[in-house]
């Protein structure tokens, strides 16, 4: 088995924000290693570049970065109120994520029904055309 050292973003740092923190493990293969600091808490899962970098080490620093991960404020934390009077966090901002638009949005064309514009019309269509088919 090899040592690796991975770096990875965590949050529960405040919205759109994060943290860098390293984390030390045993595995076969580096992405083996990517997927197992995927998986610990406090590091982003969601996010698609969480795993910064992965680096194989030696013993002496894989056990340099276990003792510093134990006595850090960061991992011992249980509230919000804590991390805010123990921790001294470097943060840094996420990009923004793209929003999908929506149909209308893209083709430039607005949607009718019954020569009115209609807003959402998903919305529109699933919530309101079935009801009035019934009625009359």
């Amino acid at each position: 088995m090899k040592m690796y050292e991975v770096n990875a973003k965590c949050g529960h740092v405040g919205m759109n924000y994060f943290t860098v923190k390293t984390f030390a493990v045993m595995t076969e293969s580096r992405k083996e290693a990517a997927a197992q600091v995927r998986a610990f808490p406090r590091v982003k899962h969601d996010r698609k570049d969480a795993i910064i970098s992965v680096d194989e080490i030696d013993l002496d620093r894989y056990m340099e970065i276990r003792e510093n991960n134990r006595l850090d404020p960061y991992f011992i934390c249980t509230t919000v109120q804590q991390q805010r009077a123990l921790c001294r966090i470097e943060r840094y901002r996420e990009v923004e994520r793209t929003q999908v638009k929506r149909i209308e949005e893209q083709t430039g064309r607005s949607t009718y029904y019954n020569k009115k514009v209609i807003r959402n019309a998903k919305k529109y269509m699933n919530n309101y055309i079935d009801l009035e088919r019934y009625v009359g």
